[in-house]
């Protein structure tokens, strides 16, 4: 028996002239005003060619700046596996369409840790299905982020998150071979987070090329649950773009959803996808490999630090779908993703503690350690079995590095 992994995506651009937005009087203070995740504030022509008057169009972008995509064609539609994109013709699950819209908005930046306010999101339409978000360099914010800051040593802002989870090098399982993918399995849990200006993402994907980070989430927070995406340089930690926030459809509690990132070879770009269904593109990275090394790949990471919000916490992230084992990290080499059937070898797993970095990138997910005046509540991890990881409340904390499950055999 096998799981499988699919990841599609498709690029489309919305051109500005084509967009109907509502007047906003004054952009900067109605933004400011603005604090669930995901609230958007739409934008005028006006106010955007006041605002940035000297934007690129969508030719002079795609191609040669690093750009997040979305293809109406195939994003939002599901596959039927982890290696080919889904049928053009195949219903949407997820709408894509109504996340181009011209706006400011509040979304999760997970790699700073922070919340951001009032950030402009900026779509350009490149063909009949290929929308381009214009990267943020092109379109610095209006004003500052309202979260609380801090700035870490090398001057970049961060905020206040808390990481733990499993990291692991996919050359225990590639060698020498390219990796070309990473996939993690996670769920949502019954916990609403009620803290305000929270979030906390029940399982965190990141992976590094030698240009640009990604990274996808599943997040819960006082607004919902939705998926969030980052782009970000993994030399000065700036991000490429603003992060993207979509709400999936039909979400069950406690179910394993396959979440992953891939490089296709044609046409050339990478590939976030959530369950069996391409969500972001990325064109512009001229790395067509994963960095190898250790790395956080299935992590839990939140901004609460209210200790009722996890009362009773627990997630899984890998496990068993159907009684079939299911991995909480695996990569795509020599065109399969390992590990992926009964019988696979596996790669180390090792306990990851935000605040530490991991030894390849020089960076990690999450500013600090779960808080540790909980009592019982204590937030801690646990493996019952090869790559399968829990992460909730009450369970003990191994420190930072400590083995959860050593290399072998998949079962």
């Amino acid at each position: 028996m096998r799981y499988c992994f699919c990841v599609f995506f498709a690029f489309t651009t919305i051109p500005l002239s084509g967009i109907d937005v509502a007047q906003a009087s004054n952009m900067s203070s109605e933004a400011d005003a603005v604090s669930e995740l995901g609230q958007k504030i739409t934008l005028t022509n006006e106010q955007i060619n006041a605002a940035w008057p000297n934007l690129p169009n969508a030719k002079e972008i795609y191609g040669k700046d690093i750009c997040l995509v979305i293809d109406l064609n195939y994003c939002g539609k599901q596959a039927s596996s982890m290696n080919s994109l889904p049928d053009a013709n195949s219903p949407t699950v997820i709408d894509l369409a109504s996340t181009i819209v011209n706006c400011t908005t509040t979304v999760v930046d997970l790699m700073h840790g922070k919340i951001l306010y009032n950030t402009p999101q900026i779509w350009l339409q490149y063909s009949d299905s290929v929308w381009i978000l214009v990267p943020s360099k092109y379109v610095p914010a209006v004003s500052q982020p309202l979260s609380e800051q801090q700035t870490d040593a090398s001057g970049i802002s961060v905020g206040n998150t808390w990481a733990i989870g499993a990291s692991a090098n996919p050359a225990d399982v590639a060698g020498s071979n390219p990796v070309m993918g990473v996939v993690t399995f996670g769920q949502w849990t019954t916990n609403t987070f009620g803290s305000p200006n929270t979030f906390t993402a029940t399982d965190c994907l990141t992976m590094s090329t030698d240009s640009v980070c990604y990274q996808i989430a599943m997040v819960q927070s006082p607004s919902g649950r939705s998926l969030v995406m980052n782009l970000w340089d993994p030399h000065t930690l700036q991000l490429f773009t603003t992060p993207q926030t979509t709400w999936p459809s039909s979400i069950s509690n406690g179910q394993l959803y396959n979440m992953y990132i891939k490089y296709n070879i044609y046409p050339t770009r990478w590939e976030l996808w959530w369950n069996f269904t391409p969500i972001w593109l990325v064109t512009g990275d001229p790395c067509s490999q994963i960095l190898t090394g250790n790395q956080a790949n299935a992590v839990v990471e939140s901004s609460s630090f209210n200790q009722y919000d996890f009362q009773g916490f627990s997630t899984n992230i890998g496990g068993y779908i159907n009684g079939y084992p299911v991995a909480a990290i695996g990569y795509l080499f020599n065109g399969n993703w390992v590990p992926a059937y009964q019988g696979d070898p596996t790669m180390t797993g090792y306990t990851y503690i935000g605040g530490n970095s991991c030894p390849a990138w020089g960076f990690g997910v999450g500013s600090q350690a779960p808080p540790l005046t909980w009592g019982s509540l204590n937030i801690g991890e646990s493996s019952s079995s090869r790559d399968k990881l829990t992460v909730g409340a009450g369970i003990s904390r191994p420190g930072h590095g400590t083995m959860l499950w050593s290399s072998g055999t998949f079962s």
